[in-house]
């Protein structure tokens, strides 16, 4: 299973060392440090973590987004040019999930919970807003995960364990569960 090569989310010490660099580089992977010790501080301590826009690592500029400011459930997610931090359509929240390593997903727009549409196996399944239904809805569940060897973060549905993943760097690109890995960044707003 591909998981296991993933690491847990590093040791606050390790982030704050990473932090102090000052080469471009280095700075965007300090961004992902930070998040990634708010995301560790938000699981040890039962409590959220954010707000953060969450950016594809190979696109920055472009940021997850509940298509159209939508808020019905089922509105697909996409990837469409970040617009600012008053933009809450693409600003989300990590929420953990009591005595699991996974989170629920919202955006600020309507609470809602990040879901793969019927709780699909399939690559391709869409990645959508759904009225949260619970800790036991496993396709609302998410483990948000940083590697170090790439500077970013895997987030995959607990029910599938396929990563979330985009369709493209263009405006309006899908958003879905896949085999193969995407990476993201999470930077706070």
């Amino acid at each position: 299973m591909f998981i296991k090569k993933y690491v847990a989310v590093p040791l606050l010490a390790t982030l704050l060392a990473l932090a102090v660099a000052s080469s471009p580089a280095v700075a965007a992977s300090a961004t992902a440090s930070a998040a990634s010790a708010t995301v560790a501080s938000a699981m040890r301590t039962g409590t959220e973590a954010g707000p953060f826009n969450i950016v594809p690592r190979h696109n920055l500029g472009k940021c997850l987004d509940v298509t159209n400011n939508s808020t019905a459930d089922g509105t697909p997610m996409q990837i469409f040019d970040c617009l600012g931090s008053q933009q809450y359509n693409q600003i989300f929240y990590l929420f953990p999930v009591s005595g699991t390593p996974y989170y629920r997903i919202a955006p600020t727009s309507t609470w809602k919970c990040l879901d793969v549409r019927g709780v699909s196996l399939a690559n391709f399944a869409i990645v959508q807003q759904y009225t949260c239904l619970g800790d036991f809805q496993r396709n609302q569940l998410w483990s948000v995960l940083y590697d170090h060897g790439v500077g970013g973060f895997a987030i995959i549905p607990a029910h599938s364990n396929k990563p979330m993943t985009i369709g493209g760097g263009w405006n309006h690109a899908p958003v879905y569960q896949y085999s193969g890995i995407n990476y993201w960044h999470l930077i706070p707003v």
